[in-house]
């Protein structure tokens, strides 16, 4: 079955072949006709647009003829007008009919009887009336007549030559009757005559007119005409009319239907128009009136722009325009009728090609096939035989018989091998079937490895790609065959730049060439970017299980979405960047206007407080200064709120003091709390840092804001202030500063209203409160609370809050600090303290041991001879014993060298009755301020160590720097130029500085101020300078002074309502002293003017 069907195989090959052979030549041979067919279709289309501009240059030589006469006959006509006296012509005898002239006809010709030709003259005007000018004129137009007659004996195709005049009168040449026709105003009065009126002054200026009907009956015309001038004035035309008709009939005849042969103007208008019916044109058209529909489109313009033989739909068009004047002559007829001979021929010689191929391959045919073919299939059939043990059932043919005998000889042969073969393969099936067990179960367990590694490839998203050592591709997981959307058998054995775009095509080239030549293991990475997307591509080397590099291994992550993401973050970040730093903008300017006007309350208030004034009006005043320092706090927490936003506010990390800070917090929030007798408490554990890295501004800031709402929440009851060292191990927070911060904790805590649970999640939240109904009640911008969690955030803390409502609130945050001075690091004080009869915290108690200060409780003065040999011992005694034990206390401190601690309300401060008697008696004492807690130590280090043992109400802040104070405490002799714009700001100064006896000059901008310095007379020792002013500002005039050596060291002072830090550095980098915020105080102001003053000596 098998041969038979591999025998009818072979056979129907051939005969395949066969047809394939002629079908081949059959496209050969229709190949070389149609591109003969299209060869002559274009030799075809050549011809007839030659043979049309053939047509087109004649009529065009007709038409350059007419000008070639009519330029002529101008040319005769301005000499003749410009030299009459030459011209041997005279004045024509003219014939008066009333208001018309004309001239008379001869019956005969001068020297024949043959033809007149004699022209025809006829015009409006009084003939006896003509002056010289206009006889000299009709004598010119009469003398044209030979001209007329020559120029119209050589164009056939023209009907008129004629002058007309612009005196009324018109010479016509052939003659026509006056019954016929005779002159009118029309004559001068029409298009083509004030066309040609319009031609500028030469030689080549001439008018085409479009088709009109001649008056005369005629027909369709069109006229070429010109001007006439007499000393370069025109004094008329000289024009030649063409029959259209007659220029027809010299174009070739239309013998098909929907053909058509036209002649078109440059303004569409139609001259001739010419089909297989041969009518002419008896009326004015256009090209679009006997245009096809598919050509109706197509202006004369549009028509001059297209090819001159061009096929538009189902039309050819062939045109030529004529240079002469424009016109195009066009030819348009179907496409199809244009092709039609063309093609028919193309159609019979194919044909005739066809059937002579068609013969000539049946004849090979059947030659080949009783030549070749049938001894073929004998002789298939003979070795079909042999193969089955049965020869010589087939009769071999002539010539094949020796081929015959070779195939039953080796069938022979082959059938003694075959059973040899047999033999040996029974003895190889038995060992093939031993090594086959052994490669199939190695084979599975290859399988299953490698089902195991290219199930985690394929698993992977990013691409992989194996290379060879020559670069092509060795293998690739599925990602990769998704990504170039191919087969394995499409892959295999390229180059990865052959089956990639280009970028990533010739980054993974060079970074396998490159990861090949590398000495060590580790890879090479890179981006590409392509038109649209980008890429991270990963390359390293290849190894084998002897550790041999046999290729590199190719890892390609499409980051395209992630990289998008990244612009958009970053556009929305530049975005919001912009919007924070104009809504900063905004709010400094406003904090600007706000700051101005609250400076000049301020000042005001201050100065009235310093006139007679009543109680009634005192309290008015004290409300009013109450009002300005509210409206300056939320400013102030407003601008906090839009730096902490903007992402501006920036910490600034000194050493500072952390009892310092709390000092100060507590000092700002004293007042409210004692006006409402609510009980503080305040405590400082022993072990918690004294010198510590942090911005000490923004932390009183923190703990200023957490007081307020405490004292503002609690009608009655205890607010407390505790502070406390926190074990690192044990925080949350884990910290990523290079020195182990100290980790404390601030607690704020009251016994006030409380604040539900529900209420508690937009507690930090900015313009937001526990309830909306405590703005009405209780105050405040709701802005507090997040500008703390915000500094706290920013100082690497965390706060938190513990309520409930009706119960009191907790606030608490921990902060990590770098430790500059700890308390292990105190010198040690051998004092002992006595309290009468005072108790003292526990936690102050393990401050006092940890300063090695011994404390002891005493019941009655007499207790002191006991600590009589100690080094340095005082006493602490409340401000409300004094009065009752003063002369007790006076003798006991004398005999027993004690210093004297007093301790007074913080608020209130200590009656002046009691520091006078005390220092009469000149007992060496020191102040002291409940709540007492861990500061008071200081104050006492230095009263100790002090030699006169007297410490008046030592501020914090002094204490730590040690600083001592200002010796004078006026201006007295200091010469102030004020620069200020604002008028209220300038009195309010003014009369701040005189208070302080200091000699003031003002400025009201920059400019003067330069002017007052340039005098050099006024002896100015200090500039305070505002910053936003008219004509000059500030800053500019600071820059300026500068520039001055003579002012190198002249103090100058920033004092503005621009309050940011920003705006410091801003006045520092001008060349300022110092900056001071408006509003503004007199003990800022003196203490301001002295610091620089006394920096400068």
């Amino acid at each position: 079955m098998f041969g038979k069907y591999s025998k009818e195989q072979v056979f129907s090959r051939y005969n395949r072949s066969v047809l394939a052979v002629f079908i081949v030549i059959i496209f050969i041979a229709v190949s070389i006709a149609s591109y003969r067919y299209f060869v002559e279709l274009d030799s075809y289309q050549t011809r007839e647009l030659r043979t049309l501009t053939t047509r087109a240059k004649q009529l065009e030589n007709t038409l350059i003829l007419g000008l070639k006469s009519i330029a002529g006959i101008k040319k005769f006509a301005n000499y003749h007008l410009s030299f009459p006296e030459e011209l041997l012509s005279t004045t024509p005898p003219l014939t008066q009919d009333g208001d018309e002239f004309y001239l008379k006809k001869n019956s005969r010709d001068s020297f024949a009887h043959r033809k007149n030709y004699r022209g025809s003259i006829t015009g409006i005007g009084q003939v006896a009336d003509f002056d010289e000018l206009q006889n000299q004129e009709l004598a010119m137009a009469n003398a044209l007549t030979p001209a007329f007659i020559i120029a119209k004996n050589s164009i056939k195709e023209s009907t008129w030559f004629y002058y007309v005049s612009l005196n009324q009168f018109v010479s016509l040449y052939p003659w026509i009757g006056r019954e016929s026709w005779r002159f009118s105003e029309h004559n001068l009065n029409n298009n083509n005559i004030n066309s040609i009126k319009a031609l500028l002054p030469g030689e080549n200026n001439f008018f085409w007119s479009p088709p009109y009907l001649d008056s005369a009956g005629k027909g369709l015309s069109s006229s070429l005409g010109t001007s006439v001038y007499r000393n370069k004035k025109i004094a008329g035309a000289v024009l030649v009319d063409f029959s259209l008709s007659s220029l027809s009939d010299s174009l070739p005849e239309i013998n098909k239907p929907n053909q058509g042969l036209v002649l078109i103007d440059e303004k569409n208008n139609i001259l001739i128009h010419k089909t297989a019916d041969n009518k002419a044109l008896s009326t004015k058209i256009t090209w679009q009136d006997i245009a096809p529909k598919q050509l109706i489109n197509y202006s004369s313009k549009r028509l001059n722009k297209l090819p001159n033989s061009y096929r538009v739909g189902s039309w050819l068009i062939q045109k030529y325009q004529l240079p002469i004047n424009g016109w195009v002559l066009l030819k348009y007829q179907p496409y199809q009728d244009f092709t039609a001979p063309i093609l028919n021929r193309f159609i019979v010689m194919l044909i005739l090609l066809f059937l002579g191929l068609f013969a000539f391959m049946s004849i090979i045919y059947v030659v080949t096939r009783k030549t070749f073919m049938k001894p073929t299939k004998e002789f298939i059939n003979h070795i079909e035989h042999c193969s089955q043990g049965d020869p010589g059932k087939v009769k071999p043919p002539a010539d094949w018989s020796y081929w015959f005998k070779i195939v039953e000889d080796i069938f022979g042969q082959n059938r003694t091998l075959l059973q040899q073969l047999k033999d040996q393969n029974i003895i190889l099936d038995t060992r093939v079937n031993e090594k086959t067990q052994a490669l199939r179960l190695k084979s599975e367990q290859h399988q299953r490895d490698y089902a195991l590694l290219r199930s985690v490839m394929d698993a992977i998203p990013d691409y992989i790609i194996f290379n060879d050592l020559d670069g092509t591709m060795i293998g690739y997981n599925k990602a990769f065959e998704n990504f170039v959307q191919a087969t394995s058998l499409d892959l295999i054995g390229k180059s990865s730049d052959e089956v990639v775009c280009l970028e990533l095509g010739q980054s993974l080239v060079s970074m396998s060439a490159a990861s090949l030549t590398r000495k060590t293991d580790q890879g090479l990475a890179q981006v590409v970017e392509t038109s649209s997307n980008t890429y991270e591509v990963f390359s390293n080397q290849l190894y084998s299980q002897t550790a041999e590099i046999v290729g590199t291994i190719n890892l390609v992550r499409d980051v395209t979405a992630q990289y998008a993401a990244n612009i958009a973050l970053e556009q929305a970040k530049n975005q919001a960047e912009y919007a924070n730093q104009a809504k900063s903008q905004f709010l400094a300017n406003m904090s600007h206007e706000i700051r101005t006007p609250i400076n000049a309350i301020k000042g005001m208030l201050f100065l009235l407080a310093r006139t007679r004034l009543t109680n009634e009006q005192k309290q008015y005043l004290l409300n009013a200064e109450g009002a300005s320092v509210s409206l300056l706090h939320l400013v102030d927490e407003v601008l906090d709120l839009a730096k902490i936003e903007s992402g501006n506010m920036s910490m600034v990390k000194m050493p500072e003091s952390i009892d310092t800070i709390v000092d100060q917090a507590v000092k700002l929030n004293i007042g409210m709390i004692s006006e409402k007798q609510l009980s503080l408490k305040i405590n400082i554990d022993f072990d918690v840092p004294d010198i510590v890295l942090t911005d000490g501004m923004r932390l009183v800031q923190v703990l200023t804001n957490l007081l307020n709402n405490a004292m503002k929440f609690t009608p009655q009851g205890e607010i407390s202030l505790s502070v406390e060292r926190v074990d690192s191990t044990t925080r949350f927070l884990e910290s990523t500063l290079a020195h182990s911060p100290v980790f404390v904790r601030f607690i704020v805590a009251d016994t006030g209203i409380g604040i539900a649970k529900d209420k508690q999640g937009h507690l930090f939240e900015a313009f937001r409160q526990a309830d909306e109904s405590m703005t009405r009640e209780y105050g405040g911008s709701g802005l507090g609370l997040s500008i703390c969690q915000q500094i706290v955030n920013l100082l690497s803390g965390e706060i938190s809050l513990e309520s409930e409502l009706g119960t009191g609130t907790i606030f608490n945050f921990v902060l990590p600090f770098n430790v500059v001075q700890d308390n292990s690091s105190k010198e040690a004080l051998a004092l002992t303290l006595c309290s009468f009869p005072l108790g003292l915290s526990e936690s102050l108690k393990e401050s006092l041991s940890a300063y090695q200060i011994k404390h002891v409780n005493i019941t009655s003065l007499s207790g002191l001879k006991n600590y009589k040999n100690d080094k340095y011992v005082a006493i602490l005694i409340d401000e409300d014993d004094i009065n009752e034990n003063l002369e007790e206390i006076y003798k006991t401190c004398l005999d027993n060298q004690v210093l004297l601690a007093i301790s007074h309300q913080m608020a209130n401060g200590i009656s002046s009755q009691i520091i006078e008697r005390i220092e009469t008696l000149k007992l060496p004492y020191v102040l002291l301020e409940k709540p007492l807690y861990r500061s008071f130590i200081r104050k006492l280090f230095l009263a100790v160590y002090n030699k006169e043992l007297v410490v008046k109400n030592i501020d914090n802040q002094l204490l730590a720097d040690k600083i001592n104070p200002q010796e004078r405490n006026d201006l007295r002799g200091i010469t102030v130029l004020l620069v200020e714009d604002n008028l209220v700001n300038q009195l309010v100064a003014k009369e701040l500085l005189r208070m302080m006896q200091a000699n003031v000059i003002i400025a009201e901008n920059g400019k003067e101020a330069l002017d007052v310095l340039a005098s050099k007379d006024k002896g100015i020792e200090v500039v305070l300078m505002d910053i936003q002013m008219p004509v000059m500002d500030g800053l500019t005039a600071a820059r300026q002074i500068r520039q001055q050596k003579e002012f190198d060291h002249l103090p100058i002072i920033a004092m503005t309502a621009h309050a940011r830090q920003e705006d410091k550095e801003r006045s520092f980098a001008a060349g300022m002293n110092k900056h001071m915020a408006k509003p503004i105080n007199a003990e800022l102001l003196l203490s301001g003017i002295l610091e620089v003053l006394n920096k400068q000596a």
